[in-house]
């Protein structure tokens, strides 16, 4: 079993559950899991122990809720208002925000009420985020999907979908990296290979190549780059290490070439130099003569 928040077990245990749990009058649970497996945690640390279990997790105050007085989609607003906003003492993490934005988005597809723009309105309105929060949480999970159903096989879908929860936020890495701003990529045949590529190498699980999030950026540009594409390619993925240093590698090089121009753009806008700006600016005229001459032998 997996511990609990441990600022909210602290907080139990000292003053027991303050804020009610939801539930429905056929015991399912709306609001308040963590707090309840909080409560569980410290009952079976109790006894365990030997120790009297406190009262405080002997009455756990809730709220309840007649099945027949609650909608499908009264539930998920719940969901929403009482577990996603932001002053919340544990934020849910990326895949619970997004499965539960877009359970809520359907369900006001499904009933009719609302039109798709009016949808994400409402969404934008429970949720407390922007319209742009709302796509990237919606479009992450269709790309997750997208992975998902590669494959026709059922126990493969579940191995696939065990990928996507353990690691939800290398899919908003990607989508963020090749589909979206200046980085996107506006070729549609370009883009499909990279996500494949992508896709291939996640699908590996703990033997995929990509071992952190701060990969995904060099591997979602590696497309762009000929070499760096070609030994991706050529060993399977296997390279990816290589391929992502050679992308940074240029990354920074770029980097340096812009603070030349801004240096440029300066040198030619300021007034008088000091002595000490007249000296650098002389080593590196040395330095510039010295590095031509090198590239013309």
């Amino acid at each position: 079993m997996q511990v609990p928040n441990r600022t909210l077990l602290k907080s139990i245990g000292r003053n027991g559950v303050q804020v009610p749990l939801i539930i429905r009058d056929d015991g399912k649970l709306l609001d308040g899991n963590r707090r309840f497996f909080a409560c569980h945690w410290l009952r079976l640390q109790s006894e365990g122990r030997g120790n009297r279990v406190p009262e405080s997790l002997e009455r756990i105050p809730v709220m309840v809720i007649r099945t027949e007085d609650i909608t499908v989609q009264q539930e998920l607003k719940i969901l929403a208002e009482a577990n996603f906003i932001k002053d919340l003492k544990v934020s849910w993490p990326l895949d619970a925000q997004a499965r539960a934005v877009y359970d809520f988005y359907r369900a006001l597809i499904h009933d009719g009420e609302l039109n798709k723009d009016d949808a994400l309105s409402e969404v934008v309105s429970v949720f407390g985020i922007t319209k742009g929060r709302v796509n990237d949480l919606l479009d992450t999970l269709e790309l997750t999907k997208k992975f998902i159903d590669r494959d026709d096989s059922k126990g493969e879908q579940i191995r696939l979908r065990g990928i996507v929860e353990d690691k939800f936020v290398y899919f908003w890495e990607f989508r963020n990296k090749a589909m979206k701003g200046r980085s996107r990529y506006n070729d549609a045949e370009e883009l499909k290979e990279v996500t494949d590529m992508f896709f291939h190498l996640m699908s590996k699980g703990i033997d995929s190549p990509i071992k952190n999030v701060k990969q995904i950026e060099p591997l979602a540009q590696a497309r762009r780059d000929k070499i760096a594409w070609e030994m991706l390619e050529d060993s399977d993925g296997a390279k990816l290490k290589v391929v992502v240093s050679l992308i940074n590698e240029k990354k920074e090089v770029r980097k340096a070439e812009d603070k030349i121009r801004l240096f440029h753009n300066w040198l030619e806008n300021t007034g008088s130099l000091s002595n000490s700006a007249i000296n650098y600016l002389l080593k590196l005229k040395t330095l510039m003569d010295e590095r031509c001459k090198e590239e013309s032998s």
